[in-house]
């Protein structure tokens, strides 16, 4: 069989669950890929999300070619190291290693650590390289976007 099935939400169960009210969590939705007699078997909690999708399909077939996406494939575990971005509309929330990096588009907000769904301890003060990484990798994707999305850049001539 050369199926497989993706099954993803597009949101959470925010009214019914309270973890899903945390403010990390509003953006967390499952992901399942199921492909009969696959090799790839188990469940992976590490950070991933929707645009990750397609990168792990393309993996998952054998597919070499270059291509383009903000994602990484959710089997290679040595070429990207895993991380999440989501807006709520005036911020934007980074998580990657063991932190979550709380950005405004101008100036960081806060550092949290990564079981700190609910952004309660802000570490700003206690900055460390780790942190000014993420600070980096944050603007970094954003102004990527900006620039491939909002400009209209999405195909390098």
């Amino acid at each position: 069989m050369h199926t497989i099935f993706v099954l993803v939400a597009d949101h959470a169960n925010q009214t019914f669950y309270d973890e899903y009210r945390k403010p990390i969590n509003r953006y967390a939705v499952p992901i399942i890929i199921y492909k009969p007699n696959s090799k790839y078997v188990g469940v992976d909690d590490n950070f991933a999300q929707q645009i990750d999708i397609y990168p792990t399909i393309l993996d998952m077939i054998g597919y070499k070619k270059p291509f383009r996406s903000w994602g990484r494939s959710l089997i290679d575990k040595k070429t990207t190291e895993p991380f999440v971005i989501n807006s709520t509309g005036t911020i934007y929330q980074y998580s990657r290693g063991n932190y979550i990096c709380t950005f405004d588009g101008k100036k960081v907000l806060g550092f949290y650590d990564k079981n700190d769904k609910e952004l309660k301890i802000n570490l700003i003060q206690h900055r460390n390289s780790e942190m000014n990484d993420l600070e980096l990798r944050c603007k970094a994707f954003i102004q990527d976007y900006m620039e491939r999305v909002v400009d209209k850049k999405m195909y390098a001539k």
